[in-house]
């Protein structure tokens, strides 16, 4: 975030916490605290926070390398959250 406010678009939580994962894979990092991204100044819930962390982890952890439309329907549901 450049400036302090408010998160418009909560999937943001995700990007931010999956190049999180992904960079401290690359510097070696084995073991890392990760704050609540998003939680007080982005003003997201609480819930949608820990669902799209999780879904970064999980996604990181289990890179898609193969898509098939059941995956993507997965995908996409998912992603299905409120725009704040």
């Amino acid at each position: 975030m450049y400036y302090p406010e408010r998160i418009l678009d909560s999937r943001v939580v995700f990007q931010a916490m999956h190049a999180c994962l992904c960079e401290a894979e690359r510097l070696q990092i084995k073991s890392i605290v990760i704050p609540a991204f998003g939680g007080l100044t982005g003003r997201v819930e609480q819930q949608e926070i820990a669902r799209l962390m999780r879904l970064a982890y999980d996604y990181h952890a289990r890179p898609v390398n193969e898509i098939t439309w059941e995956r993507a329907r997965e995908l996409r549901a998912s992603f299905q959250t409120p725009v704040l």
